[in-house]
């Protein structure tokens, strides 16, 4: 399989004839290449198991993927308190758990190889994966809905999947308000 996950990205293609990507790293099978447009678009190529793709992801991604887990921290469950965030993340890694197991078993995979190639502990992949859902489902329940009421406009990352030649395209965007 020769999968490509592309981050980041803007509306319009990535690639036209006369705008193609710039390659800018390689790790192994994996390459990462930028798109001329913007320092933001990220192409990811990747191919293997899911626990390889994960891992190629995490190689090549391993600053931005800690950077992200960093600030995640610091900006969401951190901003306020110590003790407040240590509840939160106490408190979305027991929801993560829980969703785990309706989690396809390749995708965890990938999730313990993106781990593993960014060098950061798995549970911090599986709390960042489910935050979007959980948070949206912890919005609806009393008395928590009020704080969380606000914050899920702030949580609205988009994804899409393209299956064909010359294998699947997964793109995503990151909506998260942090630094």
């Amino acid at each position: 399989i020769n999968c490509q996950h592309a981050h980041d990205v803007p509306a319009r293609s990535l690639r036209t004839p006369h705008n193609p990507p710039t390659f800018v790293k390689q790790g192994g099978i994996s390459a990462v290449y930028l798109s001329p447009a913007s320092d933001t678009v990220r192409v990811v190529r990747l191919k293997g198991t899911p626990y390889e793709r994960g891992y190629q992801h995490g190689v090549a991604l391993q600053e931005s993927v800690r950077l992200f887990r960093d600030a995640f921290y610091r900006d969401l469950l951190y901003a306020r308190s110590w003790l407040l965030g240590t509840t939160l993340r106490g408190m979305f890694l027991s929801i993560s758990k829980r969703m785990e197991r309706f989690i396809p078993h390749a995708l965890r995979e990938e999730m313990h190889g993106v781990a593993d190639g960014a060098g950061v502990s798995y549970h911090d992949i599986l709390i960042l994966n489910c935050f979007d859902d959980a948070i949206h489902g912890l919005a609806r329940f009393e008395p928590l809905a009020e704080p969380f009421q606000k914050l899920k406009g702030w949580f609205a990352c988009s994804s899409f999947v393209r299956l064909g030649p010359p294998g699947p395209v997964h793109g995503r965007n990151l909506d998260y308000m942090v630094a």
